[in-house]
């Protein structure tokens, strides 16, 4: 990598982020809410960096094996991704 990126890493035991300084997860769903006609979008995560990007929406998922802290944000909890499909 480019030592002048600005870079933000957010990390735990099971991910890591790299992403420009500035933006997040919650960054990019609100530029994309803005380019879109429909303001119905579902977002899912499984780890604390997802938490802020649940804000977003009213239709924020994550799983039930999911830390308690996540799983206490998301609107809604699944078993697997096509239980998300069914709603």
């Amino acid at each position: 990598m480019k030592e002048n990126l600005d870079l933000s890493i957010q990390h735990d035991h099971s991910y890591i982020d790299i992403i420009s300084q500035g933006t997040n997860k919650k960054s990019g769903i609100a530029t994309l809410l803005s380019k879109l006609e429909s303001s119905r979008v579902q977002v899912i995560g499984d780890g604390e960096n997802d938490i802020p990007m649940f804000e977003t929406t009213d239709e924020s998922f994550s799983f039930y094996d999911a830390p308690d802290v996540v799983k206490e944000k998301a609107n809604y909890l699944v078993d697997c991704y096509d239980e998300i499909f069914e709603t």
